[in-house]
């Protein structure tokens, strides 16, 4: 019976030293768990050294525990799944071992930081109109731990206050400009709980501007330059910074405000550049924000052509008349108008004004051709035309050979010499019985004069423009006669036969001679040529 009482003693004493030093383990381990929401979460607490325990949970703050519990023998779970922002509290488990208590309590911190910020509006920024960029944190718990920046690089734009409600935002406004294209804004979220990972606890968002704007003036240049000489071809290429990106048009400006659309896009070719093609161009620029504009003048080179020389009131001048000559040429650039006198050794440039020239009271010496000259860096046009003035005989002159004074039987030669324009006719007229003498040129010849030939005679030179009488005298004298000889009567027998042969040779000749030369006339007249003078 002794041992039998020591045995229970025994046995007694085992059972009531593990009663009373059960003890109880909460597992995870950590007093303070944290935790995102949406996670799984499962509390076990696990009586040790006790062979039948009694499990409770309790939430340590007024509200519900929303937790899903299960037992075992030796273990009770508080299944929190998915571990929801009403999670956060503090859980005790209680654990009843026969007589004895123990209890074990896990802090659950609940977070939620689901997403990166959001930034608002995502719509493209406009030049110079403010604009209020937001980002938003949404579905933050606990807010109060949550801070929020706008960052420009590392430079803090701006930070959040202390914000209750679980979606955070923080507004950044500014005036966007052309040349913060391409700038990148960050918008930085932060929990500040310091059981989180740090890889976990910041969470960003980045924006790049892309600021609209209107179109900036464009810049235009020719190729290879804005002047062009005609036939040539040539570029004009135009270019602008706009976004979004712009519309080109060339126009080509025309009178009274209108404008004729010649090309779409930046680059506008001619192929063969014409006259009508020089002038005011325009590349317009535009898109949805704007417009704007640069213009460019077009200059097409022309070599001088359609040159004239016009003179007024006409080419046909008397002398003392008043004539304008005037030269002119289409050309581009303008061309320098050279007037000249031409003359068989060249030219002699004159003294003109703009190609014009006014001679005053016109004499014979100004009649010729005249050249106009028309001269630019592209090339070289002449016309010519030729003035004539008219001018009545004057200075003339009347020459006789051998002699105004000469014997019967001999002949003579009266030579007329005068300036006029145009050619004049001359008559030689006997004054008294009206004989007239004609030619062609100027020129008398009288052959075999006799006494009834003495007289004054009229040399009349004339054109339609005037006349001049020159008045020469002729005296024809009687040959001596000869003493008459005792031979006479001998002598003239002889000399009348061998003149009647003589007579009947002289007959044949001269019948002969006059119908080559008879009344032939070779008149010198000297006329001014216009061009020598």
């Amino acid at each position: 019976m002794g041992f039998n009482s020591q045995i229970i003693w025994v046995l007694l004493f085992i059972f009531l030293n593990r009663v009373l030093s059960f003890k109880v383990e909460m597992e995870p381990p950590q007093r303070r768990i944290t935790v995102e929401s949406g996670s799984d979460l499962v509390l076990t607490c696990r009586a040790k050294d006790c062979p039948s325990p009694t499990f409770s949970w309790i939430a340590l703050e007024d509200k519900p525990m929303y937790v899903k519990l299960e037992n075992d023998v030796l273990e009770s779970r508080a299944i929190l799944t998915p571990v929801r922002r009403e999670n956060d509290n503090t859980y005790l488990c209680k654990v009843t071992c026969g007589s004895q208590k123990a209890q074990k309590s896990s802090e659950i911190k609940v977070y939620s930081f689901p997403s990166d910020p959001v930034i608002e509006p995502h719509a493209s920024l406009q030049e110079g109109k403010k604009v209020a960029l937001t980002c938003k944190v949404p579905d933050v718990y606990p807010p109060e731990n949550f801070g929020i920046q706008w960052l420009d690089g590392e430079r803090v734009l701006k930070e959040s206050d202390y914000q209750e409600s679980s979606s955070l935002s923080l507004i950044y406004e500014f005036v966007p400009k052309i040349e913060e294209t391409g700038k990148k804004l960050t918008c930085k979220a932060v929990i500040t709980m310091e059981e989180i990972p740090e890889a976990r606890k910041t969470k960003t968002t980045t924006t790049t501007f892309d600021v609209q704007y209107a179109p900036q003036k464009p810049l235009v240049s020719g190729s290879p330059s804005s002047t062009v000489r005609e036939g040539e071809e040539m570029s004009l290429t135009c270019s602008t910074q706009s976004s979004p990106p712009a519309e080109l048009v060339w126009k080509k400006l025309l009178p009274r405000g209108q404008s004729q659309v010649v090309a779409e896009g930046g680059t506008l070719f001619i192929g063969k550049a014409e006259p009508f093609d020089s002038g005011e161009y325009q590349c317009e620029a535009r898109n949805a924000l704007g417009n704007s504009s640069t213009n460019i003048e077009i200059t097409v080179q022309v070599a001088p052509k359609n040159t004239s020389i016009s003179v007024y009131p006409a080419e046909a001048l008397k002398e003392g008349d008043s004539v304008t000559v005037s030269c002119a040429s289409y050309s581009v650039p303008a061309a320098t108008l050279t007037l000249r006198k031409k003359s068989p050794t060249g030219g002699r440039e004159l003294e003109s004004s703009n190609g014009s020239l006014t001679i005053n009271e016109a004499q014979l010496g100004d009649a010729g051709l005249y050249e106009c000259e028309a001269t630019n860096e592209v090339g070289r046009e002449k016309a010519i035309v030729e003035i004539s003035v008219k001018v009545p005989p004057r200075n003339t002159t009347v020459l006789v050979y051998p002699s105004t004074e000469v014997l019967e039987g001999q002949n003579i030669t009266i030579s007329c010499k005068t300036i006029s324009y145009p050619a004049p006719t001359i008559v030689l007229k006997k004054i008294g019985n009206g004989t007239t003498f004609c030619s062609d040129n100027g020129t008398f010849e009288l052959y075999y004069l006799s006494t009834i030939d003495t007289g004054l005679y009229e040399v009349n030179v004339t054109n339609d423009v005037g006349y001049e009488v020159e008045v020469i005298e002729i005296h024809v004298g009687k040959r001596l006669e000869e003493k008459k000889s005792p031979y006479l009567a001998i002598c003239i027998p002889i000399i009348v036969a061998s003149a009647v042969a003589l007579v009947a040779a002289s007959v044949l000749f001269v019948m002969r001679f006059l119908r080559q030369a008879q009344n032939r006339g070779s008149y010198e007249l000297t006329q001014l040529n216009p061009a020598a003078v």
